[in-house]
């Protein structure tokens, strides 16, 4: 029942009509909007991540020579395990040339990330390679490989997982934002429009339709009040021309009557 009240008001209303179509059509706008800033964003934050995944593989790489050269594999994870401390990263995995992981489970997992340990809880297996691939499949990350190189010659590589977690909670935060601020401008508009629409054309509409309502009843002492040259105005003005003409015929019938009494 009050849904179609609603449609009934808003039927009966040109201003309302109005509002909602173009508060419609502002909404969509906005929103299409919001969701192509939200999405930029992601990309810019993945791009940077990327950006950020490279020097930090340049800088392990280089830090890691000489333990790779003396194979000290316990300085490199004591290396890896301080690295992948940081909140948004999720492994740092040293691969020889052939691909086989050389750091250890414990070393190469982010033990403080909550979908780490989530999925090593289910893995159950300290295999770092089927751990990566895990966190692969059910994370996503976004994953930085570079080489680790001494005088051209490869020595080993390093691969990083970083989380989207992060980026997308940033990115659903600016998208709450700029939707926030989309519903304070169509509301604003929406009430500026209604009251310009019933000041301009609903109200002097509605005061013209009472006064052609009253010459249908017959009472020519209507007349309407204009203050406006636009259309509306010139339909004012029509309608008291028309009361004067109506006026004029019916003296002009008057006196003729009159006359043929006489």
């Amino acid at each position: 029942a009050f849904k179609d009240r609603l449609k009934d008001t808003i039927r009966s209303s040109m201003g309302l009509k109005l509002v909602v179509a173009l508060a419609g059509w502002i909404t969509i706008l906005m929103l299409l909007g919001t969701l192509f800033v939200g999405r930029m964003l992601l990309d810019y934050q993945y791009r940077d991540m990327e950006k950020r995944g490279r020097e930090i593989g340049v800088v392990l790489g280089k830090a890691s020579v000489d333990r790779l050269i003396a194979k000290d594999l316990i300085g490199l994870n004591m290396l890896v395990e301080d690295v992948v401390k940081s909140s948004d990263i999720l492994a740092v995995v040293f691969a020889n040339i052939d691909g086989t992981p050389i750091t250890s489970a414990r070393a190469s997992f982010n033990a403080r990330n909550e979908d780490v340990k989530a999925v090593r809880e289910a893995e159950q297996t300290e295999d770092v390679a089927g751990l990566s691939a895990a966190i692969r499949r059910e994370l996503s990350p976004v994953e930085v490989s570079v080489d680790v190189l001494l005088e051209g010659t490869k020595l080993a590589e390093v691969r990083m997982a970083f989380s989207r977690a992060e980026a997308q909670a940033n990115a659903a935060k600016v998208v709450a934002l700029l939707l926030a601020t989309s519903l304070v401008i169509v509301l604003s508009i929406s009430i500026l429009v209604y009251f310009m629409t019933h000041r301009m054309i609903a109200a002097p509409t509605s005061a013209a339709e009472a006064v052609a309502s009253a010459i249908a009843a017959g009472d020519l002492t209507q007349k309407v009040q204009v203050s406006t040259i636009d259309e509306i105005g010139n339909l004012g003005r029509g309608l008291n021309r028309m009361v004067v003409g109506l006026k004029e015929i019916l003296a002009n019938e008057a006196f003729v009557q009159s006359k043929f009494r006489l």
